[in-house]
């Protein structure tokens, strides 16, 4: 595993964007954006499939994580115009994107405003909008007291948003290990391997090692009102969600697809949240790249 297809894309402004590229540089081009504690590097352990599939991986930093500036005031719906001006610099024709738990909500953003060239949409263990009513009460003990923290005393959430990021700054192998202790058989046995657990160890390392101020904007986003709502994305989107995830409890991911107008939603019984994107991989991305070339085919008149 490397990251030897990094690159800086710089935006208006002047503000840099990193990204790495894994799997066949030939290929049908797929957005592949990381969790929540991650980066780029995430996309590491999807890079053999995409290379077999014919997928070029386009794997960017969000601000403020891995290599890519911090933006202040940054919102969920910015993110479509930076993958737009990615795409366009990269030219890209035509691309679908991808988004793994933390990544969900930037996915849907952009099926709600299309980049140009958007063909396909994906989300895979997604964060639904926690705002809503009846949402964060399915989430983990300790997302729902941030949340409830968030709504009532900002300060005091804020503060331990910035506890909880300053910790995993300095010791990700004890973040690593909490989730290990948490999780169901399916993603304990994915994360003892040791390809697995290094990679994602990378990607924690590497998502904070320019601060946490990301990290804290970003779980600020994430409990928050997004600035769309799912009921009024057109496009299609495809979704999965493991029965067994323990991280984004599956009636997450229920409630999501029946918010959403157009949505062909997988729930796979005997996954978790980690196992469910590494063992799958090939069928999820291929839903996606069928789609995609389906679309670049010329359509009879």
């Amino acid at each position: 595993m490397s990251d030897a297809g990094t690159r800086t894309v710089t935006l208006a402004g002047g503000r840099r964007l990193c990204l790495a590229e894994f799997g066949d540089p030939r290929g049908t081009a797929v957005f592949y954006f990381h969790g929540l504690v991650s980066c780029r590097l995430e996309a590491q352990l999807a890079g053999a499939t995409a290379s077999r599939l014919g997928v070029r991986l386009i794997a960017p930093d969000r601000p403020g994580f891995g290599g890519s500036d911090f933006v202040p005031r940054r919102r969920i719906t910015d993110w479509p115009a930076d993958v737009s001006a990615v795409a366009e610099r990269l030219k890209l024709e035509h691309f679908a994107v991808l988004g793994i738990s933390g990544g969900a909500p930037y996915a849907l953003a952009c099926a709600h405003a299309p980049p140009p060239g958007l063909i396909g949409t994906g989300v895979v263990s997604g964060w639904g909008p926690l705002h809503e009513a009846g949402l964060h009460q399915s989430m983990p003990p300790p997302i729902r007291r941030l949340f409830a923290l968030g709504r009532r005393l900002p300060a005091l959430g804020r503060w331990l948003c910035r506890r909880w990021a300053r910790g995993l700054e300095h010791r990700p192998e004890r973040f690593l290990q909490w989730i290990e202790d948490h999780a169901p058989e399916a993603d304990r046995r994915m994360l003892r391997q040791p390809p697995v657990r290094e990679a994602l160890l990378q990607a924690h390392r590497e998502a904070l090692r320019n601060g946490i101020e990301g990290l804290v904007h970003e779980c600020r986003l994430l409990l928050q009102p997004w600035g769309f709502r799912l009921q009024d994305i057109a496009a299609p989107v495809e979704l999965w969600h493991g029965e067994q995830d323990g991280i984004v409890p599956v009636p997450v991911g229920r409630a999501m697809s029946r918010r959403l107008p157009r949505c062909h939603a997988h729930f796979l019984g005997a996954e978790g949240h980690f196992s469910l994107s590494l063992r799958h991989l090939p069928e999820i991305v291929s839903a996606l790249t069928c789609r995609t070339d389906h679309e670049k085919r010329p359509r009879p008149r």
